[in-house]
């Protein structure tokens, strides 16, 4: 590929970076082979806060000549970039090893904003060995956003981190895609998420990359709404996150949310929805062997969701080989071991997955919900619990070794064989079919399988 040296690390086009000086034969050589000049790390010019600056506007002036790439050799600290002329596109690298590009602690802007009303064809590509980083206290504004139709790539090993206002805010049909190993992690605070897609945004997240750590009170990993899309393909995982609603992931909105391949959703706490919380229209959709796991719901009084928390007209469904399993609930007045809702008395209401007011929960093909628990005054179904107008609908799928938790011994309810399923649920023919402590496919230990529509 052709490229032109602008100035100060900027080139048009993309130079090849090679790590070693070699021999004047083994330079040579590379030149033959590549039928093009090779740049070395030697030549490379260093690149200061004015210089990131200027090459921004540089490209934004010179847009239509193609792309750029921007090669930097030492940290830098720098504020409010603005990418916002048509066609112009971006891609920023770190030499030699990890480079910061810093959000200056004097702003409370952004470090890069990325497209523009009316412009189209603007897109940032965050290439291997750089990291952004914002300010991890007293910030409302997310490091980058994303807007007017315009892209934000991550490659290679990139990080977004450290920043009290978020990672990225994906606005007005702007694409944020991560790809590899990239990863976003800002331990944001109040109302900010690592990753926001609103307003018919777009967020794919593929390879091994990864969003944690973050503590937010709605999606304190990622928060998906007004018909926003987030995707997640092949290893992608959303972990180590917590708050209040939606530890992991909080969609609503008439926002979408789909799982492929092994992407997972583990190990984060909330109140209501310690995994997933799909509310308000939101539609949650589990393929392949995607995964829900090892989440928590943790409160003193209250607490829903562990697994996942379905309610206010939200939609959630698996199919393939998803799995919904290892979820807990607790109250913290009553030990540490627990399940997916808990209700005004402590009471747990769905080892894996409750779901309530008019929402809809639905299992297909090999699906499966297994080795979750609750506890707490009552356990209401080990493995779901439907209930207040929720719905539980099952065509294909398998339900075993969930599991109350221990019981406290304040529990009104001592009765040890809480059910597999509680409340209203609906397979196949048996649509409708009131599963109770009672009822004779319901207690704890109970397989529940379902093929094609017909109980096994």
């Amino acid at each position: 590929m052709s490229y032109k040296p602008i100035f100060a690390g900027l080139y048009l086009g993309a130079p090849e970076v090679i790590y070693k000086t070699p021999t004047p034969s083994e330079r040579r050589l590379l030149e033959a082979l590549r039928d093009m000049p090779v740049t070395y790390r030697c030549q490379i010019p260093k690149v200061s806060g004015n210089d990131i600056a200027a090459a921004v506007a540089y490209v934004n002036a010179h847009a239509d000549a193609g792309e750029y790439t921007l090669l930097i050799d030492e940290d830098i600290i720098t504020h409010d970039l603005h990418l916002n002329q048509e066609n112009a596109r971006l891609t920023i690298m770190g030499i030699d090893e990890m480079r910061k590009i810093s959000m200056d602690t004097s702003s409370q802007g952004r470090i890069f904003t990325v497209g523009a009303s009316e412009k189209a064809g603007i897109s940032l590509t965050l290439g291997d060995n750089i990291t952004l980083v914002g300010h991890e206290k007293n910030h409302k504004q997310s490091i980058v956003c994303v807007q007017n139709y315009a892209y934000l790539t991550m490659n290679g090993n990139s990080i977004i981190e450290e920043n009290s206002g978020g990672g990225v805010y994906v606005d007005g049909n702007g694409t944020f895609t991560m790809n590899d190993n990239t990863s976003v992690y800002c331990y944001a605070t109040a109302s900010s998420r690592d990753v926001e897609v609103k307003d018919k945004g777009r967020f794919t997240m593929k390879g091994y990359s990864s969003v944690s750590g973050n503590e937010v009170r709605k999606g304190g990993g990622v928060y998906v709404g007004d018909n926003g899309t987030f995707t997640m393909n092949d290893n992608a995982s959303v972990s180590n996150n917590g708050k209040s609603w939606g530890g992991g992931v909080c969609v609503g909105g008439n926002g979408t949310f789909i799982m492929n391949g092994d992407a997972s959703v583990y190990r984060n706490t909330a109140c209501y929805g310690g995994g997933v919380h799909v509310t308000k229209n939101g539609i949650f959709t589990m393929n392949d062997y995607s995964s829900v796991s090892e989440n928590t719901a943790r409160e003193n009084t209250s607490a829903y969701g562990g697994g996942v928390y379905v309610n206010d007209n939200g939609t959630f469904t698996m199919n393939g080989n998803a799995s919904v399993t290892g979820n807990t609930v607790t109250g913290d007045n009553f030990g540490d071991d627990g399940g997916v809702f808990c209700d005004y008395y402590c009471n747990a209401y769905g080892g894996g997955v409750c779901v309530r007011d008019k929402g809809i929960f639905t299992m297909n093909d090999n699906a499966s919900i297994t080795g979750n628990r609750a506890n707490g005054y009552g356990n209401y179904g080990s493995g779901v619990c439907a209930k207040d107008e929720g719905t539980f609908r099952i065509s294909g799928g398998i339900l075993y070794g969930n599991n109350e938790g221990k019981l406290s011994n304040k529990s009104k309810d001592k009765d040890s064989n809480s059910p597999c399923v509680y409340g209203v649920a609906e397979y196949g023919m048996f649509s409708g079919k009131k599963w109770t402590k009672s009822g004779s496919i319901s207690t704890t230990d109970k397989t529940i399988k379902v093929v094609n529509g017909v109980l096994q």
